[in-house]
């Protein structure tokens, strides 16, 4: 069993390097994913999708210790491991390139209005973390 580990994680560096992941950000990379894989131990990778992924980028990113270059990190491994090892397809379709923001807590309840622009469905989504 220690083999199927070693060999998963063997080629998860190699695709790491192959993507000119850093020596000093690999192990970031392996935790990021670990952890994904951890928060998911009943399912397989091939079975989980794209919902998933998104739902864990989102409860790590309301979580306040990580800063926005960690969450980028974290979506980049995600993205690694969907894209390069397990070739879900549904990964080819799934927007890596979230964006990640920081905004301070409103001490009031803001209303937004009913005639505000509304992000497009193929822009950049913007994670919104408050802190």
């Amino acid at each position: 069993m220690d083999d199927i580990y070693t060999r998963f994680w063997n080629k998860y560096r190699l695709k790491t390097e192959a993507c000119n992941i850093s020596d000093a950000d690999h192990q970031c990379y392996i935790q990021h994913v670990n952890t994904f894989i951890n928060a998911h131990p009943e399912q397989r990778l091939a079975t989980l999708e794209g919902a998933d992924v998104y739902r864990h980028i989102l409860g790590i990113a309301g979580q306040k210790t990580l800063q926005i270059a960690e969450l980028s990190q974290l979506t980049d491994a995600l993205r690694i491991l969907f894209v390069e090892m397990v070739q879900a397809t549904w990964s080819l379709n799934f927007n890596w390139d979230l964006k990640f923001s920081i905004r301070e807590p409103v001490s009031e309840q803001v209303v937004i209005p009913d005639n505000t622009e509304r992000t497009q469905l193929n822009e950049t989504p913007i994670v919104t973390i408050k802190v």
